[in-house]
């Protein structure tokens, strides 16, 4: 914990290299029939994911990748030039080892109609957002499903807490303005063929400045610290927050039974097993 919170200090902690300016790389752009066939029509689903519908897909080389679907689109007025997704710009700034590699992205938009603005009958020509993000396929799944029943021997868990510890050390440090993720938990840890953990889901994540407001409070209880729940704070203790928590779970283990309770009040939960 304290690796994490010296990592925004001016001088960053021993063994934590200064990185290069952050740009937006290229990805590659694929067209939503393309997605539907790599997934035989959005057909098997994936669990590598939790604020999107996960498809798992192979893609016209062969590369199995996770398809994920958001269903948070808007319409836009016609007269609105469709700017690319902030979640895109955000995902393609991130390259590390212990980060979900993003592959590309489908960004489209259908024709729609919706009510005219301030009258009481007519409609106005739109277009609805479709966006979907190609990612590697993490083999192994996600961490919560193995934490469980205590499928994991010590050295593994040391190593994954080691890479989920740099995972989110890089959010913190790899540009200006950290990235939070607002959502960090076992089952957004994935693993890839040799064990290798690596953060994905950041479909609530934002870059950080000072400390901000956010009205709307969304994660997953029992890794939120208390002042993001209550008073909607959002600063680099969420992670630290979660962070802690999915720490705790990976060196205790857990029994299926208990991860309903899991998923509610950890620290809670822990303190009377």
């Amino acid at each position: 914990m304290a690796l994490l919170n010296s990592a925004r200090q001016s001088s960053l902690p021993v063994g934590i290299q200064k990185l290069p300016d952050v740009r937006e790389r290229e990805l590659v752009k694929y067209s939503f029939l393309e997605l539907k066939i790599a997934t035989h029509n959005f057909e098997t689903t994936s669990d590598q994911g939790g604020f999107a519908s996960v498809y798992k897909g192979v893609l016209r080389d062969g590369v199995e990748v996770a398809i994920k679907r958001h269903t948070d689109g808007f319409p836009s007025r016609y007269d609105e030039m469709p700017q690319k997704h902030p979640l895109i710009i955000l995902r393609s700034m991130l390259q590390h080892k212990n980060i979900v590699e993003l592959l590309g992205y489908c960004q489209e938009y259908m024709d729609v109609k919706i009510p005219k603005e301030n009258a009481t009958d007519g409609i106005v020509p739109a277009k609805e957002e479709f966006l979907l993000l190609v990612e590697e396929y993490m083999t192994n799944g996600n961490l919560g499903n193995l934490i469980c029943g205590g499928q994991l021997d010590w050295s593994t868990r040391l190593r994954i807490i080691e890479g989920i510890t740099q995972g989110v050390v890089y959010l913190r440090t790899h540009s200006e303005k950290p990235i939070v993720h607002l959502d960090l938990k076992p089952d957004n840890i994935l693993l890839d063929s040799d064990m290798n953990p690596k953060i994905g889901d950041f479909g609530l994540s934002k870059e950080l400045g000072d400390d901000e407001i956010n009205a709307s409070v969304r994660g997953t209880l029992g890794y939120m610290p208390r002042e993001y729940i209550v008073e909607g704070i959002i600063s680099l203790k969420n992670d630290a927050y979660g962070f802690g928590v999915t720490l705790l779970e990976i060196i205790c283990g857990m029994s299926e039974s208990g991860r309903g309770a899991r998923n509610q009040a950890s620290i809670e939960w822990y303190s009377i097993t």
